[in-house]
């Protein structure tokens, strides 16, 4: 109790939304009144007494107040005063964790609904082929120069001036321009919709990881669970939501009809407008107050507080930081490979049900046991690509290789990010968030290159190579952290 006094958490559910004031010092206050009142020097056998009747109906209107804490079992039940505190205190944290909880469940709805949106679109124009290989070139060459530009510097900016959902809420608008440009479909549309999808792009992810980040250091103060535990489980819980939207729409499928395609656009238009209605309506800011009698004297604190002197730029020479861009950037090339691999509903599937698991095996065996796990899963598959031939009469060995490919991605997801968390929770997570993003591009980027210039056997022993490469940037990170766990 004397925590929730020091250190209060307000999450605002939605606007005009406000915690109740602070239940424990009004039972308090209220049964030192009615003690004074009677004026009476009670023994200590009517002290234990159940409080009269005026107390409950106070309480209970207290409580009643409020709709989350209002449970029918208790209006059944006389508890005395003391027993009222513990309750309303013990409540009021599982009320708050609740509402943790269900922001993350619905910020990952609104990203799902603005990526699904966001592969539609692209399935559609890549089924009508509307431009050439040059220009798809000049078309992905502007995409990922201007996300790069901006998560060096426009994300952490926007972070620093909007906050992680007002960010958020920029980056699915930029989607939602990008949706609307594709109504027409001209090499110049395309190219501003391209750098507007990038811009938005680079603020969302960053802002997403941030406010992800944030939550877990929220349910560490509030529920004392391990820290490194609680972010694993979150971004876990994301990744659920957010890989059902890996159904690519296929060529065959894509119609030329105009009317079909103004449809078929109008349809992903409104999704991403409910992406951004659910954030706006639904997902609470996050900040973070202090009380006065804190001995540090600190001020109330914005959890979305300015970038402390840190750029994405400046970051990358932190030796953590620089350690894990190889992994990074592998994980964007192999994951970008399409070409062997087939993305189905099943790989989706198979993603979100193994990012369950991986947060619940992340708290018995740590870290060290799923990465290896992951880098042999993937070590495996790029030499299984190697030797395999698609024709051969056998159609069920594309399934099987996408099951495998979906374990490995969860693996990779859930725990690159959780590590990000972990590692950068108090360490300008804005500016990390900013790079892993940064260089997860620069893979992509690479990959789309080399995939018009080099064939597929030298990109494979290349992912191979940056694999082992990463592999060995982890452990340098991960090794100190593991004997300091252990002294």
């Amino acid at each position: 109790m004397t925590d929730l006094v020091k250190l209060s958490h307000v999450i605002s559910d939605q606007p005009g939304a406000s915690y109740p004031e602070n239940p424990a010092v009004d039972a308090s206050s209220d049964k030192d009144q009615i003690s004074s009142a009677n004026g009476k020097e009670d023994s200590k056998q009517d002290t234990e007494e159940r409080p009269d009747s005026s107390l409950k109906d106070d309480f209970l209107d207290k409580v009643a107040s409020n709709r989350e804490l209002a449970w029918p079992s208790l209006v059944s039940v006389d508890l005395s005063a003391d027993k009222k505190q513990e309750y309303i205190a013990n409540n009021l944290k599982l009320y708050r964790k609740r509402l943790l909880y269900k922001n993350i469940l619905l910020l990952s709805v609104a990203v799902l609904f603005a990526q699904t949106a966001l592969y539609g679109v692209n399935s559609l124009r890549s089924g009508l082929q509307l431009l050439q290989t040059p220009s798809i070139i000049v078309e992905y060459l502007t995409y990922y120069t201007v996300i790069i530009i901006g998560l060096l510097f426009l994300a952490p900016c926007a972070m620093a001036k909007l906050g992680s959902k007002f960010a958020i809420i920029v980056g699915l608008s930029l989607y939602l321009a990008y949706t609307v440009c594709n109504l027409y479909v001209h090499l110049s549309t395309i190219i501003i919709g391209r750098v507007l999808m990038a811009i938005g792009a680079g603020v969302l992810w960053t802002a997403v990881g941030c406010y992800i980040t944030k939550v877990a250091s929220f349910l560490n103060v509030i529920s004392g669970l391990d820290k490194d535990c609680i972010v694993y489980i979150l971004f876990g819980y994301f990744h659920v939501i957010y890989h059902l939207e890996l159904n690519d729409t296929r060529r065959h499928t894509v119609t030329t009809e105009v009317v079909k395609v103004y449809t078929f656009c109008g349809v992903h238009i409104i999704l991403c407008l409910l992406s951004i209605l659910v954030v706006i309506l639904c997902v609470g800011k996050l900040t973070w107050q202090l009380n006065d009698n804190n001995p540090q004297k600190r001020e109330v604190i914005e959890v979305e507080e300015k970038i402390i002197g840190e750029s994405s730029w400046y970051h990358m020479t932190n030796r953590q930081q620089f350690c894990l861009i190889p992994l990074t950037n592998y994980i964007a090339c192999s994951y970008g490979y399409e070409a062997v691999v087939v993305i189905t509903v099943i790989n989706g599937a198979v993603t979100s049900l193994s990012s369950i698991i991986v947060t619940q095996v992340v708290k018995k065996t740590g870290r060290i046991p799923l990465f290896v796990i992951g880098a042999l899963i993937d070590c495996a598959l790029l030499l299984t690509m190697f030797l395999w031939y698609p024709n051969t009469g056998w159609p069920y060995d594309h399934y099987i290789i996408s099951v495998v490919w979906g374990i490995g991605n969860a693996i990779w997801q859930c725990l690159l990010h959780g590590f990000y968390g972990v590692l950068f929770m108090d360490k300008s997570p804005e500016a990390a968030f900013a790079n892993h993003y940064l260089w997860k591009n620069v893979g992509f980027m690479v990959l789309t290159l080399c995939s018009y210039f080099l064939c597929n056997y030298v990109i494979i022993f290349t992912l191979i190579s940056v694999l082992t490469i990463g592999m060995v940037g982890y452990f340098v990170v991960e090794v100190p952290l593991y004997k300091d766990a252990r002294s």
